[in-house]
């Protein structure tokens, strides 16, 4: 997803594009019951402890041989067809639409609709359908969750409490009551994590996660059992933001707990999507790494699978058909998707096959989320 706070990108940025602070936020739907409050207290409770990383498994051997290994060549892949049914929210970057510019269509692109006088990013769709998450910042200067209505009217801006701690946007409960949100504080450090607040006013602040010196917790996705927030400590040495890092699991029935499913070594991109079933847990390769695929886990971290590789071409940002049928994702002539050359929208079947182009205007786009009228 867009990167937010970066100290320094990992990267050369071409003004007009994403030139940001130094902290990544990725937005995440997630199902989180009321056990959120009573498992950490308010503020300064929360999940300070990791379990060890779990042994070298063929996990590790299956990332480290696809390293190694050249991708088996990709047939061109077929475009037209009947349209997925749907719709998506999705941004384009670059050029007149900065950093990231809101639209919303069928998933061929047609019935186009620009959120109008919205610049965010990092965005999620409401369970309702009717608003997404965003960035946005405040009258100090510091960076908040912003509610913006898909209807296109006056977006509802979380307020921060005294101080100087950022809470970027994040993800919501199934009821749209809470949104796990990244907060970071520069002028106190100690302060950087996860937390819940309430998508109302951001009151009932709850603290999740202490990140590791150098690292970034960026909230990927809750299990639609609301048990588990999948989630990537990203590596930022020197605090500077990678954009790959481990992935992790967070015991929500059980606080305290994280479990390393792949650790950073694997280079694990900053989208993570459970599947509405919660069996599986996909996920990109991070920003410029050498590979461009997309994989699925199981959350106990067995069943690793490589669903998609292209000798050329970079996959990104994908998400899950609201059945769990299918995949939306973008592909991109090049790894690192802080430039914005041309790419498109494709659509594959949960098992990797039946690849098929469904969205192509010769622009740049990203961070889809596909759901139902």
């Amino acid at each position: 997803m867009s990167l937010l706070r970066r100290t320094a990108p990992a990267s050369p940025v071409v003004p007009g594009t994403d030139a940001r602070p130094n902290r990544p936020w990725i937005v995440a739907v997630v199902t989180v019951g009321t056990f959120l409050v009573a498992a950490c207290s308010a503020d300064d409770g929360g999940a300070e402890g990791q379990s060890p990383a779990p042994p070298e498994t063929s996990v590790s051997t299956t990332l480290d041989a696809s390293l190694s290994a050249e991708p088996s060549p990709v047939p061109p892949f077929p475009t037209g067809g009947p349209v997925p049914p749907g719709r998506m929210v999705f941004t384009r970057a670059g050029s007149s639409y900065a950093d990231d510019t809101p639209f919303v269509s069928r998933l061929d692109g047609s019935h186009e609709r620009q959120l109008a006088g919205t610049d965010t990013c990092c965005i999620r769709l409401s369970p309702d359908g009717r608003a997404i998450l965003g960035s946005t910042v405040t009258k100090d200067g510091r960076i908040t969750t912003g509610i913006y209505p898909l209807a296109g009217t006056d977006p509802r801006v979380l307020p921060l409490p005294p101080g100087t701690l950022n809470l970027g946007p994040g993800a919501w409960t199934s009821d749209g009551e809470q949104i796990v949100v990244q907060g970071w504080d520069d002028t106190h450090p100690a302060a950087a994590g996860m937390y819940v607040v309430d998508s109302s006013d951001g009151s009932h602040r709850t603290r999740l996660t202490r990140e590791p010196r150098h690292t970034n917790d960026v909230p990927g996705d809750v299990s639609p059992d609301g048990t588990l927030l999948a989630f990537v400590r990203e590596d930022a040495p020197g605090d500077e933001s990678t954009s790959v890092g481990a992935l992790e699991v967070l015991d929500l029935a059980a606080p305290g707990k994280i479990h390393t499913l792949l650790p950073s070594s694997s280079q694990v991109g900053l989208t993570v999507r459970f599947s509405p079933d919660g069996s599986l847990i996909l996920f990109q390769d991070g920003r410029t790494s050498q590979r461009g695929a997309l994989w699925t886990i199981r959350p106990d971290g067995s069943h690793l699978t490589k669903l998609f590789d292209d000798p050329d071409l970079f996959a990104s940002h994908p998400t899950w058909s609201p059945d769990g049928r299918q995949i939306l994702f973008a592909l991109n002539p090049v790894a690192d998707y802080y430039d914005h050359p041309p790419n498109a929208f494709y659509v594959m079947d949960a098992d990797g096959t039946g690849v098929r182009q469904v969205f192509d205007d010769g622009q740049f786009k990203r961070e889809a989320e596909w759901f139902l009228p």
